[in-house]
C-alpha cells in the first residue's frame, strides 16, 4: 500500500532531489561569492551599475546609426517609438530605484526607533525595579499605607479577608 503523502507528492525527498538542491546551492553560494568580490573589486559599487555606464552609450551610438540609415518613414517612426520605450523602461527603473532606497532607509530609521524605545523601556524597567527593591528603614515607625498593607496581607493569608468582625466590647 502507497503512502498517502508520497502519492500526493509530499513525501520524503528522493536522494536525487536531496543532491539536486546540494548542488543548487552549492552554485549559489558561488555566484554571492563571485558578486561579493566583484562588489570589493570595484569599490562597493554594483556591476549592474558598471554594466549600464558601458551599454548605455553603445546602445545609443547603435540607435542614432540605425535611425540615420532609414528613410523618414513607418520604419523609422516605428524604430524611434521603441527607443522611447526603452527610455522610458529605465527611467521607471531609476524611479523604482530611488523608491526602494527611501523605502529601505524609511525601515532603517523604524528599527533604531524601536531599537530606542526598547532601550527606554528598559531602564524604565530597570529603574522601577530599583525603585521597588528600596527597603524601609526598620528603626522607623510603619506609615498608615504600610500598616494596612500588612493587615490585609495577615487577614489574606489566614482567610479573614471580607469576614466583618462583630464587636462584643459594647454589650
Amino acid at each position: 500500500m502507497v503512502d498517502s503523502q508520497q502519492a500526493e507528492g509530499q513525501g520524503p525527498k528522493s536522494e536525487v532531489q536531496r543532491r539536486e538542491a546540494k548542488a543548487m546551492m552549492g552554485t549559489l553560494a558561488e555566484i554571492a561569492a563571485e558578486t561579493e568580490e566583484s562588489r570589493q573589486a570595484t569599490g562597493g559599487t554594483a556591476v549592474a551599475e558598471i554594466g549600464a555606464g558601458w551599454l548605455a552609450p553603445q546602445y545609443l551610438v547603435s540607435l542614432r546609426g540605425q535611425v540615420l540609415s532609414l528613410a523618414d518613414g513607418p520604419e523609422r517612426f516605428a524604430l524611434l517609438r521603441k527607443a522611447t520605450g526603452d527610455v522610458v523602461s529605465l527611467q521607471l527603473a531609476g524611479v523604482w530605484a530611488g523608491r526602494l532606497r527611501v523605502e529601505q532607509e524609511k525601515l532603517e530609521f523604524l528599527r533604531q526607533k524601536h531599537h530606542d524605545m526598547l532601550e527606554l523601556a528598559k531602564a524604565a524597567a530597570a529603574q522601577a525595579a530599583e525603585a521597588a527593591v528600596k527597603k524601609r528603614d526598620l528603626n522607623q515607625p510603619m506609615t498608615e499605607e504600610e500598616l494596612k498593607a500588612c493587615v490585609d496581607k495577615v487577614d489574606e493569608i489566614f482567610g479573614l479577608k471580607g469576614v466583618k468582625v462583630i464587636s462584643t466590647a459594647g454589650s
